[in-house]
């Protein structure tokens, strides 16, 4: 079995690098740095918080409102993603998005205030939602067998924040780890910088060496009446949620609700999101010994059953095993959906629909989380598994709907 995967990952991963100019090869490596960079602020941020409320004399729970004005900055710079790519080209966004993101991580350490701090959130937010569209936007039209990979990066990104901030609260101060993650922002913007004209002559050149007709970007207006853009925007919210809600609540939900012992919980929990680091690597190798749509039915009935057997609970065993199944199956929803847009919409659409489902995404956590509490505190705890499986079936739903409208609109 192990066989099976290693040998496509070889070969995929040979292919592009044959297939590609060095200078195409350059610019693959940078977008992975970039994506493991674009995690890096997400791993900081919990570590230092504690350090940082009290140097701006606040309480814990203002954490959220900073992750409010994330989410802010995050949703704006995707909704116009689209636009500002068509207007800047995706080489001058890339190191102007850099540039805004290493100016907020060294400005929480220097702004004297904390309605200064709030403001630089949503600084953050903007560059961070900038990066992360004009990168899967480049690498779906590029490279799109690899946006499984893309998007382990910043899960490397997410772990490694958490170790550096530990590291500088040990050694210094929590400033110094916001300074070494700007430091690596600059350095990245300098590099888009320099590399901006690659970048977009880059984004015209098909895979096969032919110069492709560039496609104007339909009106965010138009792309927003198109009913395929708005179920893309329902999923995402509905999946990134979920997928938030439940590697959020478990460790809670089983030892409050069923008195799982506290370590074979963490433990679990632990497992569901190691299973999900695993499942976006090997994502992209599983999708070269079977289809795309095959794998993603399957992943989202994995998705439903796990969801399903979490929420009757068996017995604590089957349950708590249903989390590193989840964990995998939601690995790949989110780089695949990406990746798979240019399929179910128009070529003028598929940069504002990309832009408006990652938008959707960074909103999904929130809004889904929210619900849950709310439904927890009215009918009682145990009622988000429920919840949970709910929002499993409308994804596996919305998901078959958009791909019966793409596969009519193509027989038309």
């Amino acid at each position: 079995m192990m066989k099976l995967f290693t040998l496509p990952l070889c070969k995929g991963l040979f292919d592009v690098a044959t297939s590609s100019s060095g200078m195409g090869r350059f610019l693959l490596l940078i977008a992975f740095i970039a994506f493991i960079s674009l995690g890096l602020p997400d791993g900081l941020l919990g570590v230092a918080w504690p350090s940082m409320r009290l140097t701006f004399g606040v309480p814990l729970n203002f954490l959220g409102v900073i992750v409010i004005g994330i989410t802010a900055g995050y949703v704006l710079s995707t909704v116009f993603s689209g636009k500002l790519v068509a207007l800047l080209g995706i080489g001058r966004l890339l190191a102007v998005s850099c540039a805004l993101t290493a100016t907020a991580l060294i400005s929480y350490t220097i702004v004297p205030a904390w309605w200064m701090a709030m403001l630089t959130g949503i600084m953050a937010g903007l560059g961070g939602g900038a990066i992360d569209a004009a990168i899967n936007n480049y690498i779906s039209h590029k490279h799109r067998s690899l946006l499984f990979l893309l998007h382990a990066m910043f899960g490397i990104g997410t772990t490694l924040g958490p170790l550096i901030m530990n590291t500088a609260i040990n050694t210094t101060t929590w400033r110094s780890g916001y300074w070494a993650v700007g430091a690596f922002q600059i350095v990245l913007a300098v590099t888009f910088f320099f590399t901006a004209r690659l970048w977009d002559d880059g984004a015209r050149i098909e895979e096969d060496g032919t110069a492709s007709k560039a496609t104007p970007s339909a009106p965010l207006r138009e792309t927003a009446k198109e009913p395929i853009a708005r179920f893309g925007v329902l999923f995402f919210l509905l999946y990134t949620g979920t997928e938030a809600s439940i590697g959020q609540w478990s460790y809670t939900l089983f030892t409050e609700t069923r008195n799982v012992d506290l370590n074979t919980a963490a433990f679990f929990v632990g497992a569901y999101w190691g299973a999900f680091a695993l499942g976006r690597v090997v994502s992209g190798l599983i999708v070269r010994v079977m289809s795309e749509h095959l794998f993603m039915r399957l992943s989202m009935l994995a998705l439903v059953m796990g969801a399903l057997l979490m929420m009757l609970n068996v017995n604590d065993t089957l349950s708590l095993w249903s989390l590193p199944l989840v964990g995998f199956a939601v690995a790949p929803i989110f780089p695949s959906m990406v990746g798979s847009t240019q399929d179910r919409i128009a070529p003028k659409h598929v940069a504002n629909t990309i832009g408006f489902q990652i938008g959707a995404a960074g909103l999904g956590a929130g809004v889904v989380m929210g619900l849950g509490s709310i439904i927890g505190g009215v009918l009682g705890l145990e009622a988000i598994f429920a919840f949970n499986f709910f929002s499993a079936v409308v994804i596996f739903a919305l998901y078959e709907i958009m791909h019966a409208r793409a596969q009519r609109d193509k027989a038309q």
